[in-house]
């Protein structure tokens, strides 16, 4: 089974601080906090409609296919698991149409990372990438 780890986007993104959800940069910078303080319920608030439902899928076949116990979607976040890949120098929005946005992440050695937005009923999530080539958000 393919885990969706959180953790993700903070192994990308160290840095910044909070600025809530009323941008997609302070909704990046949000998720980066929580990540890095292991706080697993707030990631979880933090993601879009699109990644819970991949997440809550995914937890639905780890129980299935485990046939122990139902496994909660959150239970799949590795937060503050792993080191960040790079720090961050800028976080800066690239692009906004409508309610959807992509945020670019550079670090301080010139890495990028861009990262999709969606805003849902006025606060802006995180959407994470999905498939093999998904990274890892912490």
């Amino acid at each position: 089974m393919r885990t969706v780890v959180a953790g993700a986007l903070c192994a990308i993104l160290l840095g910044g601080c909070s600025a809530g959800t009323r941008s997609p940069v302070g909704a990046v910078h949000t998720l980066i906090e929580a990540s890095l303080d292991g706080d697993r319920g707030a990631v979880w608030r933090l993601l879009g409609p699109a990644t819970r439902a991949r997440l809550r899928a995914s937890a639905q076949r780890a129980a299935e296919m485990s046939g122990r116990r139902a496994i909660e979607p959150e239970e799949l976040l590795a937060v503050g698991w792993l080191p960040p890949r790079f720090h961050v120098d800028e976080v800066r929005e690239l692009e906004r149409s409508g309610d959807h946005s992509t945020v670019e992440v550079r670090g301080t050695s010139g890495e990028r990372e861009t990262v999709a937005c969606v805003r849902v009923d006025g606060a802006w999530k995180i959407e994470l990438p999905e498939g093999p080539s998904a990274r890892t958000v912490e």
